[in-house]
């Protein structure tokens, strides 16, 4: 399913929110208007499964690894998108 989602490769804060909300909007069938950036991912049903499978669909998609704890703190989006820069810059420098 990650396939459907239309986002580019470039990690940046914006590129991940807009990946966030495709994956909720596809994995957890809801639309655009009913996504927050400010809301606890867990609110749209990101279960500990989902979790998993969402950190391996990102993970994939942008090309560096994220913690799987990272999905499963009450994250929101905009605090994932911020999280995922950090880990980006990261991998680059190390």
């Amino acid at each position: 399913m990650e396939s459907e989602i239309s986002v580019s490769e470039d990690p940046s804060e914006e590129n991940i929110k807009e990946w966030l909300v495709q994956w909720i909007m596809i994995h957890q069938k809801l639309n655009r208007e009913d996504i927050d950036y400010e809301t606890f991912i867990t609110a749209y049903g990101v279960d500990s499964i989902a979790a998993v499978t969402l950190e391996v669909d990102i993970s994939n998609h942008f090309g560096f690894q994220w913690h799987i704890s990272s999905f499963m703190l009450d994250p929101t989006i905009n605090g994932l998108a911020i999280e995922g820069v950090k880990l980006y810059e990261e991998s680059i420098n190390n």
